[in-house]
């Protein structure tokens, strides 16, 4: 049995759906459901009961869920523990974030702790916001950093979780300033992602069902590329275009729309932390920021 029938099996899971599953393990949902079937044949049984909407697990697959949670928590483990006997840094604290936050934010926030804490060091890994959950719940990560929208709450339990808002942004629809005025083209992230919901609450159903899907981009840097090479508009964090818009490449793509504002927040678990990273909780907060 492969790690890739693994993970394939639960992103099912999560998304009870097979378009949504596919699109987030990056294959065409013939493939992905190709390779769930070959699993179900491996283990001589099937998993889930496509005849429900939304998709649910038969009975073999809730037991099988147990093992497969099993399975990836000890193939990531082994992975974690081969990178930190493998890093020069060693004693480094370990933190996970996406993409966007660890290029815009992580750099300056990282250089205020270390005026902070001079012996301060990070080891940064990228990570989904919900497997961020399960490493922090697990010891496998010191500290996780989120995006949260205050109005569109994600479907998470942070239970067993300690939460700071230590900056903030906000979420802009800008396309190219050489764009045609009335762009129907929009760049959005994979299906049934986060960011997606946000552009819909942005733009309102009516909306973003009137406009044309050009691109699903994987990160937030690759979105800000297609929209200054003119491909349509974008849902972008603020911090990542703000040059882009002084320097008057991006332009806001509705300006009449108010930008979503965002919190950037530290996330930790509930058990005492070693003193470096009891250090980094009590520093945490960017500049000029109150504590909530």
């Amino acid at each position: 049995m492969e790690i890739q029938g693994i993970d394939d099996f639960l992103t099912l899971v999560e998304t009870r759906s097979f378009s949504k599953a596919a699109a987030q393990r990056h294959v065409t949902q013939p493939a992905f459901s190709r390779r769930i079937k070959a699993l179900e044949e491996n283990l001589g049984t099937p998993l889930f009961d496509r005849s429900k909407t939304p998709l649910a697990l038969t009975s073999m697959g809730e037991h099988f869920f147990q093992h497969a949670q099993t399975l990836a928590n000890i193939s990531r483990a082994v992975i974690d523990d081969m990178q930190s006997r493998a890093t020069m840094i060693p004693q480094a604290l370990r933190i996970e974030m996406s993409n966007s936050l660890s290029s815009v934010f992580f750099p300056l926030w990282y250089k205020h702790l270390q005026r902070k804490i001079p012996k301060l060091l990070f080891r940064l890994m990228h990570q989904k916001s919900r497997e961020s959950l399960n490493d922090l719940r697990n010891g496998r990560t010191d500290f996780a950093i989120h995006l949260n929208i205050p109005k569109i709450k994600r479907n998470f339990d942070y239970y067993g979780l300690q939460q700071h808002v230590i900056d903030h942004d906000k979420l802009v629809f800008v396309k190219a300033a050489t764009a045609k005025k009335d762009t129907l083209s929009l760049i959005t992230h994979g299906s049934g992602s986060y960011i997606n919901s946000c552009i819909e609450k942005f733009l309102g159903t009516e909306r973003f069902n009137a406009m044309k899907v050009v691109f699903e981009s994987p990160t937030s840097e690759i979105s800000r590329g297609l929209v200054l090479a003119g491909f349509g508009a974008a849902l972008i964090s603020e911090n990542l275009v703000k040059s882009d818009l002084d320097d008057g490449y991006m332009i806001l793509a509705a300006p009449k729309l108010k930008p979503l504002k965002t919190e950037i927040v530290l996330l930790r678990s509930e058990k005492k932390l070693s003193p470096l990273a009891e250090a980094v909780w009590e520093n945490c907060l960017m500049p000029g920021k109150k504590q909530d």
